[in-house]
């Protein structure tokens, strides 16, 4: 009996590994083959994409073959990354044919179920969005002649159209619930009622499908447009918890970091870079990390570096470097005579100069104009009796551009050794520090 019972277990184990190792081929066939000889099968991670295999074109079949399933998420075959279209792989052989020319309406897939689900989800999708955008149109026109029945009449066509999204995601789960669109249908089902923290579930940051894609991405941008206040230190503070909810070092946690560098790109560099920072020093071996990175803008310089030195004309024409003023304490201030806060701010300036310059405080005005004229009377007029330096040509100043200055007033003060001890000093906080830095030497 017990000889019997270990010949099955034996006869169910070799089973199992011959279903684990159920070989994948994929075979794909595209318009014109004569144009690409070898395509290119990339995986997802996050939004980032990364060379999984390749195959050339033989009698007018690429033909990827893989010994077993491969993990589960979206892929993109193609010659190269422009010119590629998306799919699910996993568990499924398949055959595909494309026109690389037109790949939107003519991309067919057979031996797929989860990739014929996946077509149909795209079009309603894109049907969904197309829709949006109409009703937005009538919404901004009924909004300017105050139609407030017309108002009312959108949201309801509205409210239909997210029901008719809500119905074609839970029919995916419901009729097909192992396919992986399954996962990513209710992963977007929106409910009517919904808490923060019912948004973001715990199970999505331990789910190691869902990098396989840009899905929680998706979901993070969705959650900071609707839970999170607009301003910059509740986004902070918001990025921090996100990030603590997921394991060190796991691929959730880097697709969380490439999640929120991209939502702070455009934002004020310092912030995505205080992130990009903490991603660098946790991943630093990582490819993914590297090229997030890589497109990142400049950042500014940061407190404790040395500060760049700039040379510019002064309003006299003669050249002036901030390194000459070595010795002192410097605030390097970026302003301009047609920047309506930083005139308001120069009294403030003023002040400071004025209580401190026999103690060793100066300032170098960095000015972003293009009129000479405006800028030797702005400085006249606001009684800037310190040293002024501009090349006149605004945005494009050579002296922002070490500083990646994007917005003005900006203000670094640097210390005696030329090292940056503070920024963006406004009002009593200008003095308070320099009451506590010169008083301390």
């Amino acid at each position: 009996m017990i000889r019997k019972a270990l010949k099955l277990t034996f006869v169910f184990f070799f089973l199992a590994v011959i279903c684990q190792a159920t070989p994948i081929t994929i075979k794909v066939k595209l318009a014109n083959p004569q144009l690409y000889p070898k395509i290119f099968l990339y995986q997802t991670f996050g939004s980032q994409l990364i060379k999984y295999d390749s195959a050339s074109l033989k009698d007018g079949i690429y033909t990827l073959s893989f010994g077993k399933q491969i993990p589960r998420g979206f892929y993109r075959i193609g010659p190269g990354v422009q010119q590629s279209f998306a799919l699910i792989l996993g568990k499924e052989s398949l055959q595909v044919e494309a026109d690389l020319k037109n790949i939107e309406t003519s991309v067919r897939f057979s031996g797929s179920l989860e990739n014929e689900i996946y077509q149909r989800y795209l079009a309603v999708t894109k049907e969904i969005s197309e829709k949006s955008v109409l009703l937005n149109k009538e919404v901004q026109s009924a909004q300017q002649h105050g139609n407030v029945e017309a108002l009312k009449s959108i949201q309801l066509r509205f409210d239909s159209l997210q029901t008719y999204q809500n119905t074609f995601y839970k029919g995916i789960y419901e009729d097909h619930p192992t396919l992986f669109m399954a996962k990513i249908a209710r992963f977007f089902h929106a409910e009517k009622t919904v808490t923060a923290e019912d948004f973001l579930k715990p199970k999505f940051f331990s789910d190691i499908e869902l990098t396989r894609g840009d899905m929680l991405q998706g979901k993070i941008f969705a959650y900071y447009q609707r839970f999170v206040p607009r301003n910059v230190e509740d986004w902070l503070v918001t990025s921090e918890e996100l990030i603590s909810k997921t394991e060190a070092g796991s691929p959730i946690r880097e697709v969380v970091y490439l999640s929120l560098v991209n939502l702070f790109h455009y934002g004020a560099s310092d912030n995505v870079w205080n992130i990009a920072r903490k991603y660098q020093n946790e991943y630093s071996e990582s490819r993914f990390m590297k090229v997030a990175l890589q497109n990142l803008p400049k950042p500014t310089p940061q407190i404790g570096e040395m500060a760049p030195d700039i040379e510019l004309p002064d309003q006299h024409g003669e050249m002036k470097k901030l390194s000459s003023l070595r010795g002192q304490m410097v605030l390097v201030d970026f302003w301009a005579s047609w920047c309506g806060p930083c005139r308001k701010e120069n009294p403030n300036v003023v002040k400071a100069f004025h209580k401190y310059k026999d103690k060793g405080f100066t300032v170098l005005g960095v000015s972003l104009d293009k009129s000479k004229d405006r800028w030797v009377n702005a400085i006249e007029s606001d009684k800037l009796d310190w040293n002024h330096i501009s090349d006149l040509k605004g945005w494009n100043s050579a002296g922002a551009a070490q500083y990646n200055v994007r917005s003005i007033p900006a203000a670094y003060l640097v210390d005696q050794e030329g090292r940056i001890v503070a920024k963006n000093l406004r009002g009593k906080a200008l003095e308070e520090t320099l009451e506590e830095l010169l008083n301390n030497n």
